[in-house]
C-alpha cells in the first residue's frame, strides 16, 4: 500500500508505510505529519492513520525519548506521551531540566514560594495531627536506634525518604499507611544507601581545603602572630563551608526522586542538584529556614523536634510536588500552556 505524506507544505511519495516508519524514526517527519492513499477522503496526522502498524497488526508509538517506533504493549505511559522503560529514567530527568521533547514547547519555570509551602505543610500538619506527628516519631525513634549499632547511620537515608514519600502520599491525596514510611526499603534501598554514602562521602572531601588551611592557621599562631592566625583559621573556615552549604541546599530533593521516581542515585542528586541552580538563593533561604526550625527543635530539651521535623520535611515535600509532582509533569509536557 502506497502513502504519501506533506513535507514543508510539499507533497512526497509515494512510498510504502514501512518506509513512513523509518522516516518517522529518522526525523525526517513527525507522527503529526498528514499522510494520504488511495481511498481516503482526506488527508490526516500520521498517529491518526492506518500507519503505525507492525508485521501482526499491532499499535505502534513513538518513544518519546528515543524517536523509536515499537509495539504499544513495549512502552510505559508518562501522561500522553510513550516511552520506552529503559528510556524512562533519562525522559523524565530531561523533562525536569527544560529539555525539548517531541511535541513540546519547552519547560515552565518553577516558582520558589517558601512561605506558601511552610504553610500548607502547617495546615496539612494540624488537619491530620497524630498519623503524622507518630509515624515521624517511630522514624526518629528507629533511626537514633540504629546509629548506635555499626554502620546503622547508612539507614539515615532509605528511613528519611521513606517518611518523605509517606507525607508525598498524603499530600496526593491517598491512604498512606505507616508500612508506606519504610519506603526507603521497598523502592530503590541500594541506589538511597549509596546515595547516602557517596554524598557523605563527597561532603567530608569539600571540607578538606578549608580544614588544611585552617592548620596554616594554626601554625601561622605560633610563627607569626596570633591575628595572622586567626585570620587565616577564620577564611579556612569559609572556605569548607560554602561548598558544604551548596551542595546541602542543591541535593535537597535527591533522595525524593530516588524513592518516589525510582531514579538512579547519581541521576537524581544531578537533576537536584540542576533544578536547584535554577533558583539557588531562595532554594538555600529556604533550606536555612528549615535547619533553624529543626535547630530551635532541639532547643526545647529535644521535644520539640518531633514537631519541627515532620513540619519542615512536608514543607519540602510541598516544594518537591510543586516542582516534580504529576500537575507540574503536565505543565512540562504542554510547555506551560
Amino acid at each position: 500500500m502506497e502513502w504519501f505524506y506533506e513535507k514543508e507544505g510539499k507533497q512526497e511519495g509515494p512510498v510504502d508505510a514501512a518506509e513512513l516508519i523509518r522516516l518517522l524514526e529518522a526525523g525526517a517527519v513527525s507522527s503529526k505529519c498528514l499522510v494520504w492513499r488511495e481511498g481516503m477522503e482526506s488527508w490526516l496526522p500520521m498517529e491518526e492513520a492506518d500507519v503505525l502498524r507492525g508485521a501482526q497488526g499491532e499499535e505502534l508509538v513513538v518513544c518519546a525519548h528515543s524517536g523509536e517506533v515499537k509495539p504499544k504493549t513495549d512502552m510505559v505511559p508518562y501522561g500522553e506521551r510513550w516511552v520506552l522503560p529503559e528510556h524512562r529514567e533519562e525522559f523524565v530527568q530531561h523533562l525536569m531540566e527544560g529539555a525539548a521533547v517531541p511535541g513540546s514547547q519547552g519547560a515552565a519555570d518553577y516558582d520558589p514560594r517558601i512561605g506558601h509551602y511552610l504553610n500548607q505543610a502547617w495546615l496539612m500538619m494540624v488537619a491530620d495531627f497524630w498519623p503524622i506527628i507518630g509515624v515521624s516519631a517511630a522514624i526518629i525513634v528507629g533511626y537514633s536506634l540504629a546509629s548506635q549499632m555499626p554502620l546503622g547511620g547508612l539507614l539515615a537515608t532509605p528511613l528519611f525518604a521513606g517518611l518523605g514519600y509517606y507525607m508525598m502520599l498524603k499530600l496526593r491525596g491517598k491512604n498512606a499507611k505507616f508500612e508506606d514510611s519504610l519506603a526507603g526499603f521497598q523502592r530503590n534501598f541500594w541506589q538511597l544507601i549509596l546515595m547516602g554514602l557517596v554524598s557523605g562521602l563527597l561532603m567530608m572531601l569539600v571540607f578538606v581545603p578549608g580544614v588544611m588551611i585552617a592548620v596554616g592557621g594554626m601554625v601561622a599562631m605560633e610563627a607569626v602572630s596570633e591575628l595572622a592566625g586567626i585570620s587565616i583559621i577564620a577564611l579556612g573556615t569559609v572556605v569548607a563551608m560554602i561548598p558544604f552549604v551548596y551542595l546541602n541546599a542543591a541535593w535537597m530533593f535527591a533522595s525524593l526522586l530516588c524513592v518516589d521516581k525510582k531514579m538512579d542515585f547519581w541521576p537524581a542528586m544531578s537533576l537536584s542538584m540542576k533544578t536547584v541552580n535554577r533558583h539557588w538563593f531562595s532554594c538555600l533561604i529556604f533550606g536555612l529556614v528549615l535547619g533553624l526550625l529543626n535547630v530551635a527543635g532541639m532547643f526545647l530539651l529535644c521535644v520539640g523536634v518531633f514537631f519541627t521535623m515532620p513540619w519542615t520535611l512536608l514543607a519540602l515535600v510541598c516544594f518537591y510536588e510543586d516542582v516534580f509532582g504529576k500537575q507540574r509533569v503536565r505543565e512540562l509536557e504542554t510547555g506551560g500552556q
